[in-house]
């Protein structure tokens, strides 16, 4: 009896590398960032000959950033998935981040999303490559700050997209100073810290209250 891997088709056995590359070069970036990791690097964490691994990505470049494209639509399907539409918006928005925090925390690979955004950013030539996976995670949250605002859970005069830029602009913050500071274990506390500034922020005043929430 043959086994899966027997089985499979040159394509399948194709996608299947290229997977494999792509899962142990996205925990190497996420470790040493694109400057610090080789192309000899990469080859050797993946097993495979020089000449596999350049069937599928001839360069690190092109491997960085179909592995941040790669990590940055598995962070989107994540917090994507937590997002119920019977819940009401703003219960969305800290299912969200606290889905994200999950993630961040068990999936090592999903690190190198903030490095690789800092350390490939800076080459012009590559920021239109970049910036639509971004792009994305900003109109998912701008979405939903505008059902709150329906749902009158949220102020209506919040420029949506302007919390959505800060949003994303605060995650990746957060991932690099936690990361700093801490290792990465006070990351959660800052997610949380952030969050409660957030809605504090986005709630309508009641008539009477001050920001604080006194009276």
């Amino acid at each position: 009896m043959r086994t899966r891997e027997a089985g499979a088709g040159p394509l399948e056995r194709g996608d299947q590398t290229r997977r494999h590359i792509l899962d142990v070069s996205a925990v190497l970036f996420a470790e040493k960032g694109f400057a610090g990791a080789s192309f000899t690097d990469l080859v050797q964490a993946s097993g495979l000959t020089k000449g596999a691994f350049y069937f599928h990505f001839p360069s690190k470049e092109a491997l960085a950033l179909a592995a941040f494209a790669d990590q940055q639509e598995r962070w989107v399907e994540v917090v994507s998935r937590v997002a119920d539409p019977s819940m009401k918006a703003v219960d969305q928005l800290a299912a969200m981040l606290r889905a994200a925090c999950d993630f961040y925390e068990t999936e090592v690979a999903a690190r190198c999303v903030s490095k690789l955004c800092f350390e490939l950013g800076e080459d012009p030539r590559l920021r239109p490559t970049l910036t639509p996976y971004l792009s994305i995670w900003e109109e998912l949250i701008a979405s939903i700050i505008r059902r709150g605002q329906v749902e009158g859970d949220i102020r209506g005069d919040v420029d949506s997209g302007a919390v959505a830029r800060v949003s994303v602009a605060a995650w990746i913050g957060m991932n690099d100073v936690a990361r700093v500071v801490s290792d990465g274990a006070d990351f959660r506390a800052r997610a949380e810290e952030f969050l409660e500034i957030l809605m504090l922020g986005l709630r309508p005043v009641v008539a009477g209250e001050t920001r604080g929430g006194s009276r």
